[in-house]
């Protein structure tokens, strides 16, 4: 109703250089609205494949470029953007913030990830949810395998 409203103001003023954007503005309101009546027909179906896939051609490209090498330089490039110009073995930012980055990153090691598995897993269990224990314990193991074999695959 809103969008509609905002429609009618733009056909209201006179300047036809407005004119020409509002009716810019309705073409592209028009196109999004045809674009989730579209995604109400066939669901989020196709919209979720085709964000799979791109995922899936994105992975493989990084992959590439890892396998061959390449990489290097963009990652030297990224860490020296976040350390000091005249001095490059010191980082940029409040102490805190490096301290956070480091408890930040530290929440995706081995011991956390076991311990909130292993909780979870309890906590499933004292509710004799035995389907998602199993697929709690697949899917973390499951990315655990995976994980390790592309390091050891990558030499990383």
């Amino acid at each position: 109703m809103r969008e509609l409203q905002s429609i009618g103001a733009c056909h209201s003023q006179s300047n036809k250089k407005r004119f020409s954007m509002c009716s810019a503005q309705a073409s592209i309101g028009s196109k999004f609205r045809s674009f989730w009546s579209a995604i109400d027909r066939s669901g989020f179906q196709p919209v979720i494949a085709l964000l799979f896939v791109s995922s899936v051609f994105l992975f493989a490209q990084v992959l590439t470029e890892v396998r061959a090498g390449d990489i290097g330089a963009s990652d030297r490039a990224i860490l020296l953007a976040f350390r000091l110009v005249d001095d490059s073995s010191v980082p940029i930012g409040p102490p805190w913030l490096i301290q956070s980055a480091k408890d930040i990153s530290a929440l995706g090691g081995t011991t956390v990830i076991s311990l909130l598995t292993v909780a979870a897993v309890g906590f499933l269990a004292l509710h004799r949810q035995w389907r998602n224990v199993i697929t709690l314990v697949s899917a973390v193991g499951g990315a655990a395998i995976v994980s390790n074999v592309m390091k050891v695959s990558l030499l990383r």
